[in-house]
């Protein structure tokens, strides 16, 4: 009787170990629902997807913007070197609305900076 305790003592201290030495460091928990993660993933991609274009679309309205500002530029100078009032406006005009949509451009790109800042 006293060897079979010791025998299973043995095996079971044997077992123990191996489990203990070759078990899985990895926990894992069972929710049973991968949903909430799932989502979660879903948002941060969705959220990358509209910074990205959120940045395209803002690098746009900017180079469009300074093209409206030089374009401004130049027809303010030729309609004042020709003495066309009416033309000068109209570069003055551009050049406004070249400085709004550069504006809206750096808005864009804030937007798209946060939203990146969000999603690390």
């Amino acid at each position: 009787m006293n060897k079979f305790f010791w025998i299973a003592a043995g095996a079971s201290l044997g077992i123990g170990a191996y489990i203990l030495l070759n078990g899985s460091n990895e926990y894992t928990y069972n929710t049973g629902s991968n949903a909430a993660e799932d989502a979660a993933n879903d948002l941060t991609s969705g959220a990358r997807r509209f910074s990205r274009k959120a940045s395209n679309w803002g690098t746009g309205q900017r180079v469009s913007g300074t093209a409206n500002q030089v374009s401004g530029r130049f027809k303010e100078g030729v309609g004042n070197l020709a003495g066309n009032d009416d033309l000068a406006a109209e570069g003055v005009g551009n050049q406004i609305a070249g400085t709004a949509k550069d504006a809206v451009g750096k808005a864009a790109h804030a937007v798209s900076d946060a939203v990146d800042n969000i999603t690390r």
